[in-house]
């Protein structure tokens, strides 16, 4: 049975942990080099949620999560916006959760 306090911390704890990761590209031309970082950072994040936390969790139907960061128009790549689309699977839940995130 599904645990709703539960799977809200993790889910807050997890928009947290990728606005932190986010944070310091603020501002920064955001280019396919730096969309590479950020994915890679924000999938390191999830994975220690997921090995050391154990707050994350793959089941037989859904990955522990997966994470896209979109590259945006000119304009939004030079005001620093950042958008973070990621679905995770909380350990609480039986159901794969999707986080769509604007970090500016």
């Amino acid at each position: 049975e599904e645990d709703e306090e539960g799977v809200m911390s993790i889910l807050k704890y997890a928009e947290n942990a990728i606005y932190d990761v986010c944070l310091p590209y603020i501002g920064r031309n955001i280019d396919a080099d730096i969309e590479n970082s950020i994915t890679t950072a924000i999938e390191k994040v999830l994975e220690e949620m997921k090995s050391t936390d154990q707050t994350l969790i793959d089941t037989d139907q859904y990955p522990a999560y997966d994470v896209t960061v979109g590259l945006n128009s000119r304009r939004n790549q030079l005001l620093g916006k950042i958008y973070v689309y990621a679905t995770i699977c909380p350990v609480h839940a039986v159901r794969q959760i999707e986080v769509e995130m604007t970090v500016q």
